[in-house]
């Protein structure tokens, strides 16, 4: 008897917790329906493709959707200058719980602006959701908040030219300004050609005053194919300086390596003397060329064509009593330009170095230019801070030496140094490429969704 009460005990026992199991099974499981009934739906992710585009083009909407009571609707609105457009998505892999959704825009009506596309969802309970992506015109350089048009008169292929940027419009000497929008190292400028997007390469040779009127002296290099109109970006504060000299010009070199005393290294040769890398003087950087002046005359060169359409430009700096040269050949004819003791510029005219008439300064930096060189003729202009100074110098030294190399060297007098830096070979052409006038200041902008006017705070787009 005892043993059959405990054996109905156990089946009475099991009974409950089987029961008391299923329960929990039922709950767990009408739980779930009901959260899924009430949780909104997933959107993973939303893309479009292009990101960038005109009118006229076609840009395909694509969206990842999970959702556990199933999607029932899915909706794109694409906003432009004149509204919106609503683009119904179709699911194309995958089910209404997972899949991915996709629809198609014809675009019309935008401009060099920023745009919302707004991906909304509804599920079979009802519920709603959405997410939103911003789309560009593609004439518009990427994250960058204001830009400035010009147009380039006489434009010339690959053809670098100078200009004068301001911080702001109290920068004195500017040609164009950034109206303080712009990094106050000018890192992140960027000049593009007539497409908005394609950039160039450019350089920035010095800044000079202080924030908010500092002023960039900058060299731009036009496409091989030269475009007319351009464009100046600024307003990112995240963007990295990009500047190089060496892209921007046919020959380059702002010394700007190794440490003080260290041989000069790069392109260069020495073919006498010490000349080394210093940091006593520099121009634009903390560093440039020292011609150290010693028994052994310092005499170092880099490789540069001879040639009627180049111009040589470079930064000197002399000691009061130093003499320091500077001189290229193209195998018949060598030009030599002299910077003298007394300070006096001077050329060598095949037999005796001529005065210009005007000095130099002494223990400063001044910039030198020499172009126009027509070498059947053995004559070239000279330039001194950026004014000419000589016009057809007769060059005609015959003389088979530093062909295709730009050289420098200075007297052979210990402790009458010199020194060179920013030395550059660009384009030249006896009509140079000009700016026109600067646009006023574009800013990017894009066009924000209006709020939702429907009651529960469901998308408006539904």
């Amino acid at each position: 008897m005892r043993i059959m009460i405990k054996s109905k005990k156990k089946l009475l026992i099991g009974i409950v917790l089987g029961i008391f199991v299923f329960s929990l099974g039922l709950f767990v499981f009408f739980s779930n329906k009901l959260s899924a009934n009430f949780n909104p739906p997933n959107i993973i992710k939303i893309s479009v493709s292009p990101d960038k585009i005109v009118s006229g083009n076609q840009m395909k909407i694509e969206a990842e959707i999970n959702d556990e009571a199933g999607i029932k609707e899915v909706k794109a609105e694409v906003f432009n200058e004149i509204g919106f457009d609503k683009v119904e998505m179709k699911l194309i892999s995958g089910d209404i719980r997972a899949g991915k959704w996709e629809g198609i825009w014809i675009a019309h009506d935008v401009k060099t602006k920023e745009y919302d596309l707004i991906v909304a969802v509804k599920n079979k309970s009802g519920l709603t959701a959405q997410k939103t992506i911003r789309y560009l015109d593609p004439s518009w350089l990427t994250n960058w908040s204001y830009r400035k048009q010009v147009t380039v008169s006489n434009a010339s292929a690959d053809y670098q030219t100078k200009v004068l940027v301001g911080e702001s419009s109290g920068a004195t000497g500017e040609e164009v300004d950034c109206n303080s929008h712009v990094k106050t190292d000018f890192s992140d400028l960027r000049f593009t050609s007539s497409d908005g997007e394609t950039l160039l390469d450019y350089w920035i040779e010095s800044i000079t005053g202080t924030t908010p009127n500092q002023l960039a002296t900058i060299w731009v290099q036009n496409n091989a194919t030269p475009d007319t109109t351009l464009y100046m970006y600024y307003g990112k504060a995240d963007a990295t300086a990009v500047s190089s000299g060496t892209n921007t010009f046919i020959v380059f070199d702002d010394f700007e390596r190794g440490n003080n005393g260290d041989p000069i290294g790069g392109s260069w040769t020495i073919a006498g003397g010490d000349v080394d890398i210093s940091t006593e003087q520099a121009y634009g950087g903390t560093r440039s060329m020292k011609l150290i002046g010693t028994a052994a005359q310092p005499y170092a060169y880099i490789p540069a064509t001879a040639s009627g359409s180049i111009a040589i430009n470079f930064r000197m700096y002399k000691e009061t009593a130093a003499t320091a040269y500077a001189r290229q050949g193209n195998g018949t004819y060598l030009f030599s330009t002299r910077y003298f003791s007394d300070e006096v510029i001077g050329f060598y005219d095949g037999a005796a170095y001529v005065s210009t008439g005007d000095s130099c300064a002494a223990d400063a930096w001044f910039n030198i230019e020499l172009n126009n060189f027509v070498w059947a003729a053995a004559t070239m202009d000279i330039f001194y801070n950026g004014a000419s100074i000589q016009d057809n110098a007769d060059v005609s030294w015959v003389l088979a030496l530093n062909t295709n190399q730009l050289a420098f060297f200075s007297g052979a007098v210990a402790g009458q140094d010199a020194w060179v830096d920013n030395v550059f070979v660009r384009k030249w052409v006896a009509t140079e490429p000009t700016w026109g006038v600067w646009g006023s200041e574009e800013s990017q902008s894009y066009i924000p969704r209006p709020p939702a006017i429907n009651p529960g705070g469901a998308p408006f787009i539904f």
